[in-house]
């Protein structure tokens, strides 16, 4: 996760925010989803393993540049962007262990691993079609609340 966030950062810093907080999250979930299909076909169980690892590490580098995203994309309302990015996070997070198994048993466990590929891919898509360029601040009005 630090490596990604850095490495989004690097970027960002040399090819704006548009360029740099997209393209890490871009290249970890394509690559992500690469190694899970991998690891459905290794020859045996330690390559398996290896090629799993790498796609949840690839998954992961991508936790750091989300974050930023939301924020730099939010302006003045990144409470709520956050929010919402972390609700969809914990719903994903729901789902995800109830449909694998459910999947497995229906279709097997390559293609429970395969779906999880697709919607590593479909994130791929969403981040493309992200526009990443910070937003404009508006002014903030403190509100009297001591009636």
């Amino acid at each position: 996760m630090p490596l990604g966030g850095l490495l989004s950062d690097y970027l960002t810093s040399r090819r704006g925010p548009q360029f740099g907080r997209r393209i890490v999250p871009m290249l970890g979930l394509t690559f992500g989803a690469v190694f899970i299909y991998a690891g459905t076909i290794a020859p045996g169980p330690r390559t398996a393993v290896a090629c799993l690892s790498l796609a949840f590490g690839l998954a992961a580098c991508c936790e750091g540049p989300f974050w930023a995203s939301v924020t730099e994309m939010a302006g003045d309302r990144v409470g709520a962007a956050s929010s919402i990015l972390n609700a969809g996070a914990q719903i994903g997070g729901l789902f995800a262990p109830v449909l694998s198994p459910y999947i497995a048993s229906h279709a097997g466990w390559s293609w429970a691993l395969y779906t999880g590929g697709l919607v590593a891919l479909s994130g791929v898509v969403a981040t493309y079609m992200a526009d990443v360029r910070p937003a404009r601040l508006t002014s903030f009005t403190a509100v009297d609340v001591s009636g």
